[in-house]
């Protein structure tokens, strides 16, 4: 089934150049470097990260979130079959 709903964007930080981890989400500690997070300068100003990690729908991450760090996109969805069973439709 193909429908519209949030999905997460890379948010490139104004400050140090690299992608904002998305807010309150657990980093790995091999990709850490390679985000940028909380105690850059320019984590918590424009353009703002959102809760979802890039191509992660809302429905993958099964909470409310905000616009910040998001794009409307066409998924298709499996339905009733929970996380991780959503893709962007091609």
């Amino acid at each position: 089934m193909k429908k519209f709903m949030r999905v997460g964007i890379r948010v490139v930080c104004a400050v140090c150049g690299q992608s904002k981890a998305p807010i309150g989400r657990s980093i790995s500690a091999l990709t850490s470097d390679s985000y940028c997070h909380y105690e850059c300068d320019g984590y918590r100003k424009k353009p703002y990260a959102g809760s979802l990690f890039p191509n992660e729908t809302e429905e993958d991450f099964g909470f409310p979130i905000s616009d910040d760090g998001t794009e409307w996109k066409e998924v298709e969805s499996e339905v009733g079959h929970g996380y991780g069973k959503t893709s962007i439709a091609k």
